[in-house]
């Protein structure tokens, strides 16, 4: 367990769930049966999750009183097939109150409570399929955008984690991420995975809605502006930065990426590094191909949605793309929920690919100006390692370049995010 799953507060409030389970009980016997009365009580039945990767619904949690075997679950496959296996071999979706309860037993077990998942080229598992009982085609019908092609877009039913392709107009107005309101005609399957045709009615914003974990923060000690890369000693000092040097040292934290199929072994893994080498083969639809697949599979994956919005295959001339408007809009809402510390300005946070890279977008709703060169190379062509430090001021009209007047309160409640 990295020292970061150590510390996470999520992992104390486990040893509560378990102390509050387990009271009163003396052996293991009685402590199985308590586990099993706490699922039985608290976890809402069925319900969809994965066995090694496969989607089931998870239709009972038992405990035989074999000690040995501990809980057991009985889930039904795709097909209508039911098999008993170890409830400490089930995933369910996170963020909901059975994963927390499987998560507590597993830990009691002595196992990961949050079973990370295997890293590579197989990164798309499969997924829970809507069925037309769970569409309701007499009214509007609210769809999470997960991945957006010309025709089509991959979705999941909001509230729900289950899988549908989404056939309408204006696709190209529409970002991973973003919650689709479809006035549906028609709902068909092929090929056993279900398909949804309508017309899209509105789109909008609500990260809250997703039901996203939000994303881990680490301490890493303190930042010093003062020793920090402003670049050449030449070059004037930009007056965007001399407010964050008055301000002095401030905590610094790293954010959680999230990867998905990035391999920490190999280094040759990294899905944003070969999504920009097709990039710089010429191969653009296929480099949009790979981060739409990394957004499906993780809508935390920022990195991806940073690429993706500068995409000339996402970009309509004179206006943002909608990638782009869901990276200002939401992507410091992920750290900020994990943090609890929210900008009071109008969202002040800056997304840079690296250190010094000559891409800057704000969160804000403007783009940066700033075109300093890598101090190690001419581009950025890696993946980000996101870092939140205290900024020292709030932005009330934020954009790079005109940060607003500041207060002393705002300043200590205000968070600044930058990718080194």
């Amino acid at each position: 367990m990295s020292r970061a799953a150590r510390d996470d507060p999520s992992l104390a409030d486990l040893d509560h769930l378990i102390e509050e389970i387990t009271v009163d009980v003396y052996n293991d016997d009685e402590k199985l049966w308590a586990f099993r009365q706490a699922f039985e009580d608290n976890v809402a039945l069925p319900s969809d999750g994965f066995v090694i990767g496969e989607p089931v619904s998870v239709i009972e949690f038992d405990y035989d009183g074999n000690e040995r075997r501990g809980l057991t679950a009985r889930c039904r496959r795709e097909e209508g097939s039911e098999h008993v296996v170890a409830a400490s071999d089930v995933v369910l979706p996170q963020g909901s109150r059975g994963a927390r309860h499987l998560a507590a037993y597993r830990k009691w077990l002595g196992l990961e409570p949050y079973p990370a998942e295997t890293p590579g080229p197989a990164r798309r598992k499969r997924q829970h399929k809507a069925t037309a009982e769970d569409l309701d085609l007499s009214g509007s019908v609210e769809l999470i955008a997960l991945s957006v092609k010309e025709r089509a877009a991959h979705c999941r039913l909001l509230g729900s984690d289950r899988r549908i392709t989404l056939r309408a107009s204006r696709l190209w107005d529409v970002a991973p991420g973003e919650i689709v309101t479809v006035k549906p005609r028609k709902q068909w399957s092929y090929a056993g995975h279900p398909y949804l045709s309508g017309e899209i009615a509105s789109t909008r914003l609500d990260v809250v809605a997703l039901g996203l974990v939000p994303l881990r923060l680490e301490d890493t000690g303190t930042w010093d502006p003062r020793e920090h890369y402003w670049g050449k000693e030449d070059d004037p000092l930009e007056e965007w930065a001399k407010p964050i040097i008055a301000r002095g040292r401030r905590p610094e934290f790293e954010m959680e990426q999230v990867l998905p199929g990035n391999d920490p072994d190999d280094p040759f893994a990294d899905p944003i590094t070969e999504s920009n080498d097709l990039k710089d083969a010429g191969d653009r639809m296929g480099a949009h191909r790979m981060l739409m697949e990394l957004c499906q599979s993780d809508l935390r994956c920022l990195d991806a949605h940073a690429l993706s919005a500068t995409s000339p295959s996402t970009t309509i001339p004179g206006r943002p793309s909608a990638t782009m408007r869901w990276a200002w809009g939401s992507g410091s809402c992920l750290w900020a929920s994990a943090s609890r510390a929210c900008c009071r300005g109008a969202a002040s946070t800056t997304v840079r690919f690296c250190a010094a890279c000559t891409v800057t977008a704000c969160v804000s709703g403007g783009s940066g100006a700033s075109t300093r060169r890598s101090a190690s190379s001419e581009r950025c062509s890696g993946s980000t390692r996101p870092t939140t430090r205290a900024c020292g001021f709030c932005s009330k009209t934020s954009g790079r370049g005109r940060h607003g007047k500041r207060t002393e309160k705002e300043g200590e409640a205000c968070e600044r995010t930058r990718s080194t």
